[in-house]
Formats: structure tokens, C-alpha cells, sequence
């Protein structure tokens, strides 16, 4: 199947707007730009979730290494720092995916199609 620019006003009616509109075989591409998107998103926050829970059990074992309290709330406030851009950055991607998803996608399939 070859993707087809929907009319010849592409230029300037959805380049300018930000809106691709691009068919697959005359069926809107919509759907799958949703399911990428889905699956992209689930994929986000199941990396946030790991990462806090990989972190906390580092952080709760860390008590069995030392005593020294100034090295235990060094590592909380290292804890605290590394969750904090972790989380932000993966987040900053969802909503950089979410704001521009269908530019984005639209682009991942042409390229896919492309290399079949």
C-alpha cells in the first residue's frame, strides 16, 4: 500500500495548520496515529513506574549499608533530584508526543511504507 497526499492544497492548508492528512489506500490513518500514540503513551508511564520503583528499593536498601546520616540524606536528596528529571523528562516526551502526534506518527508510517 502507498500512502497518497490527500489534495493538492497539502502545502498550504495543513502544513501551515500543522495537520497532515494523509490516506492509506483511501482510509484515514487516524486509528493508527491513535494506536501508536496509545501504546507510546502506556510504554511512558510504565518506564516512570519502573524507574520509581527500581530508585525506592535502591534507596530503602541503602540503610543497610551505612549508618552515617549525613550520607543517608545525601542519597534522599539524590533520590529525590534523579526521580524528579526522570520523571519530567519522560513526561516532557508525552506531551511533546501528544502535542505533535499526528506530525509525528503520520511520518513514522510514510517512513515504514517506504521500507517494505
Amino acid at each position: 500500500m502507498k500512502l497518497e497526499l490527500n489534495s493538492t492544497n497539502y502545502a498550504v492548508n495543513n502544513i501551515a495548520n500543522n495537520r497532515p492528512c494523509y490516506k492509506k489506500g483511501g482510509i484515514k490513518v487516524k486509528g493508527k496515529i491513535n494506536k501508536m500514540f496509545s501504546n507510546d503513551s502506556v510504554l511512558i508511564f510504565i518506564y516512570i513506574a519502573l524507574m520509581w520503583a527500581i530508585l525506592t528499593v535502591v534507596r530503602n536498601n541503602l540503610k543497610f549499608l551505612t549508618d552515617d546520616t549525613a550520607v543517608l540524606m545525601f542519597m534522599n536528596v539524590l533520590w529525590i533530584v534523579i526521580l524528579g528529571f526522570g520523571t519530567l523528562a519522560l513526561i516532557a516526551v508525552f506531551m511533546h508526543l501528544k502535542n505533535h502526534k499526528e506530525r509525528i506518527y503520520t511520518e513514522d508510517i510514510e517512513n515504514g511504507e517506504r521500507f517494505k
